[in-house]
Order: structure tokens, then C-alpha cells, then sequence
């Protein structure tokens, strides 16, 4: 299967290419956050780790995503305009503080990404998340914000007669709308309590933003899925990875069923013992890697999500990149809330 030539989409990059602008990009970024960042200096130097001896991608440091919970990384504190919070319902919760220049980098690759799986042109939105606006915002509003582009028209949905509100939304705008919720939302608005065939939607697109962690008590992904187009009619449904910390840079699951990296990223699995990285085919923990130019260190994480890459440039959607699998959380260690159990 051959990549897409088309370069407004951010599965362009196949393998060779894509892997030297990562590290080219990766190295600079190291750099940067070292000279800008005193905390990120001194992490690095602890470890005693020299940045001008990076060869390979590999050799790219790595901060763990709990690190954000405990270290407010900030540079050019006179321009900072807003603060993101991570969902955790559990423990300490990361805090990101962000320039005008950060959200619109973060705007500007969530848009490229997302427009590969649901067009780029807009189209009226239900928001079934709750929003919260002003400068100090949880991740889950982030996310419904940032989708927001590429809304015509938007209804944001109370608590009570959910059934009514959407059928009124469908009635005036008709049913080529995009739905966005959390995983949660959508199971508490949309699932649960609902007769199969409440409703034919068959042009809407679903977007679910994380939260799989309550699934196994649940409702599993798949499961959800299958009840959506059953109660709703809705055959288009994409579901997304990601963090706080790297907001922007998502991972889609495509129509076969994998998560993408896209140009704006990439992934290494490693080895949950001596980190060190991981064949495809193998498990460990992901370290997320993203070419945005932040003002905070977010270009190369450590999750605690455990992941397994299935191929590189060869998945029958037609996009280029690697794609993987979801696994589960480390064993042992507390849900982070924006990740997956």
C-alpha cells in the first residue's frame, strides 16, 4: 500500500525520511529545553547524560509523564496565557502552562492530523463534554476545544433530555455532524439506558477522546463501538491516544483498527526494566516523541501505557508512519486519568 503524495495530510512521511527529520528535530529540541529550562538542565545533568552524544533516536532522552505531576516546566513566564490540567480523578495532577505560540502550533497539528480521518471542511458539532473556558482548563475541555475547528455550528448538550436535545440538533442541521466526547460521556449520553435503533444517523462521525480506564467494568472499546452503530446508527467512529503533555500531537485509531504516528510523531516501545527499546511484535512502555517546538520539554516522553508497534508504512488504511496497538497500563502503578488502564 502505497503513502499518501498529498502533503495537507500528516501521514506523508514513509520510514527513511520521516526517521532522520525526527532525530534532526529531536536533537535541536533537546538542546533548546537545556539551554531554556533550568529544571530540564538539571534532570539531564543528574544523569549524567551528555546531549551532544545522541547518535540515533533511541539515544533521545526520555522524561516519565508522572515527572509533570511534581515539575511545572515553564520558559517565557511574561507570555504564558493558560493552564492546562490533566482529567486524574486520582492524586497529583500534571500542570502545563502555555504561550499563544504553543496553542497555535498545538491547533495547528491536531487539525493536520485530524482532517486525514474526517475531512477538513466543517460541519455542525455536538459536544457532549462539558467545557470549561477561561485561562486555567482541564484536558478534556482542551481536547472538545481544539475539535471545535472544525465545527459550522455547535450545540453543547445539558444533562436532560439528551435524546431530544441531539434529535432537534439532527432536525435542524442535519445528520452530517461530528459528535465529540470522552469515552465516559459517551457512554453515560449516548449508550447507556438507550434502545437499539433510538436513531439513524449514518453520515455522522463519533470522535471519543480517551478515558478507557473505567472500560473493563464496563463496556470494552470494541463493545462500544459496536453499541453506537447499534443505537445510533453511527458506522464512523474514531477513537484517539494521547496526554496533556503533549496535547496537539494525538494518535488516531485508523479504520483498520491500529493507532498512527503521524509526521508530527513517532513511538518507541521499550523494555519496562532496562528501557531499553523493543522489536516490533514485542511489548513495553511507549515513549511518545512529537516534533512540536514548545516552550515546555514535551518532545519525548515516557507513559506508563503499555504498547506493541505492528508494522511501519505497509497498514491497509494507506497511511505512512508506524501504527500499534494499545495493551494496558503498567502493572502496579495508579491510572494516570487521560490514559488508558
Amino acid at each position: 500500500m502505497e503513502c499518501f503524495t498529498n502533503k495537507k495530510y500528516a501521514f506523508s512521511l514513509c520510514a527513511e525520511e520521516k526517521r532522520r527529520m525526527m532525530f534532526d528535530k529531536q536533537k535541536k529540541l533537546c538542546a533548546k529545553h537545556d539551554r531554556n529550562l533550568a529544571a530540564y538542565h538539571n534532570i539531564i545533568s543528574s544523569l549524567n547524560f551528555d546531549l551532544s552524544s545522541i547518535n540515533s533516536l533511541e539515544d533521545i532522552p526520555f522524561l516519565p509523564a508522572r515527572l509533570f505531576k511534581f515539575i511545572l516546566f515553564q520558559s517565557r513566564v511574561e507570555n504564558q496565557v493558560l493552564q492546562l490540567n490533566s482529567s486524574g480523578t486520582t492524586g497529583e495532577k500534571s500542570k502545563l502552562k502555555l504561550d499563544q505560540y504553543d496553542i497555535k502550533t498545538q491547533r495547528k497539528a491536531l487539525f493536520d492530523i485530524a482532517q486525514s480521518f474526517i475531512g477538513s471542511y466543517r460541519r455542525p458539532m455536538i459536544i457532549l463534554s462539558q467545557v470549561e473556558h477561561g485561562n486555567n482548563i482541564s484536558a478534556k475541555s482542551a481536547g472538545a476545544l481544539g475539535f471545535m475547528l472544525f465545527a459550522s455550528k455547535l450545540c453543547f448538550l445539558s444533562k436532560k433530555n439528551i435524546d431530544v436535545q441531539i434529535q432537534n440538533f439532527i432536525s435542524e442541521q442535519g445528520d452530517d455532524v461530528i459528535i465529540y466526547g470522552t469515552t465516559v460521556d459517551v457512554f453515560n449520553k449516548m449508550i447507556y439506558g438507550r434502545k437499539q435503533g433510538t436513531a439513524s444517523l449514518p453520515h455522522a462521525t463519533l470522535i471519543v477522546g480517551g478515558g478507557w480506564k473505567w472500560s473493563s467494568a464496563m463496556l470494552t472499546q470494541e463493545e462500544l463501538i459496536v453499541q453506537i452503530e447499534k443505537i445510533w446508527g453511527i458506522t464512523r467512529v474514531y477513537d484517539y491516544y494521547g496526554m496533556v503533555e503533549q496535547t496537539g500531537s494525538v494518535f488516531f485509531r485508523c479504520e483498520k483498527g491500529y493507532y498512527h504516528c503521524s509526521d508530527y510523531s513517532d513511538i518507541i516501545i521499550r523494555d519496562p526494566v532496562s528501557f531499553h527499546p523493543v522489536s516490533y511484535g514485542g511489548s513495553g512502555l511507549i515513549q511518545c516523541l512529537t516534533t512540536l517546538d514548545m516552550s515546555y520539554p514535551n518532545n519525548s516522553i515516557l507513559t506508563e501505557d503499555v504498547g506493541e508497534i505492528v508494522g511501519e508504512d505497509d497498514c491497509q488504511c494507506g497511511r505512512c508512519g508506524k501504527y500499534f496497538k494499545i495493551i494496558g497500563r503498567l502493572k502496579n502503578v495508579p491510572v494516570k486519568g487521560c490514559s488508558y488502564e
